[in-house]
């Protein structure tokens, strides 16, 4: 059996002056494979996330890219093998969208060299993949929320990672634009083997584009696994402290929605 792509294994973290804020936490992630990072506020998401790309080292524990110790990997070659999208990023660029994806060349190419033609054919094929070829030569600054998302994820995929980490790729986006980006994730971006893991605090958003998730609670690892077996109603409601029922419609028996129990008559 081939080693997993990213694992983590009893990873433990607390920042300077502070308690232990995350872990331990155990976690293989494969290739090709979509995990949804999800769980209350505070409960060490992002922490975790940064972990995953090498931003922060563990106290305790081990973090292991391609069965070699992350941390002792160098920076380049990281970012060779892993992109990682924070959740607030510049959208206020004077840049050309064009410019901004060629930035995700800059793990690829010597220091001092201009883009080469494969840079700018890379370049080209992750703006055709997240729709953004056609304003790429606008300025990034006269983009909307949506389409500047997309920017930035086009530079994440012109690195040729391995791994895609996003922290909130869909926050502050209207839900039109939210559902566009998670099926750029699911669909044609996992269809090529690239594994991604994503934080989000919608659960029912999380479900239908993710092949697992990864529920944290207070730092530790509740559950873990397919989307319907980890976002259970009890689960939910041990976690989140609101009671929720699951419900499916007649066209899709496959999927859920959980809503609050409350607003359908039973009891919180």
């Amino acid at each position: 059996m081939n080693p997993p792509l990213l694992a983590l294994c009893d990873v433990c973290f607390g920042y300077p002056g502070a308690r232990q804020v995350l872990g331990p936490v155990s976690v293989e992630i494969g290739a090709g494979q979509a995990w949804g990072l999800v769980g209350p506020n505070g409960a060490g998401k992002s922490t975790l996330l940064r972990l995953m790309a090498g931003l922060l080292r563990p106290a305790r524990g081990a973090v292991r890219l391609d069965d070699q110790p992350l941390g002792a990997l160098p920076r380049r070659t990281r970012a060779q093998r892993i992109a990682f999208l924070p959740q607030h990023l510049p959208y206020d660029l004077d840049l050309s969208v064009r410019e901004v994806v060629l930035l995700g060349r800059f793990p690829h190419r010597s220091l001092g060299v201009f883009e080469s033609a494969e840079d700018h054919q890379v370049a080209e094929s992750a703006m055709e993949r997240t729709d953004t070829l056609p304003f790429a030569d606008r300025p990034l600054r006269t983009l909307s929320g949506g389409e500047a998302q997309r920017v930035h994820l086009a530079a994440a995929l012109a690195q040729e990672p391995s791994l895609l980490l996003l922290d909130e790729p869909t926050a502050s986006l209207d839900l039109g634009h939210q559902l566009a980006v998670l099926r750029l994730l699911r669909g044609r971006i996992a269809g090529d083997g690239l594994a991604t893991v994503a934080v989000t605090h919608d659960v029912n958003l999380v479900a239908p584009f993710s092949t697992h998730v990864l529920l944290l609670h207070h730092g530790r690892v509740e559950a873990a696994g397919e989307p319907r077996q980890v976002l259970t109603p009890e689960t939910v409601e041990r976690v989140y402290g609101v009671a929720v029922l699951a419900l499916s419609s007649g066209a899709r028996p496959d999927r859920r929605w959980l809503v609050p129990a409350a607003e359908f008559g039973e009891p919180a």
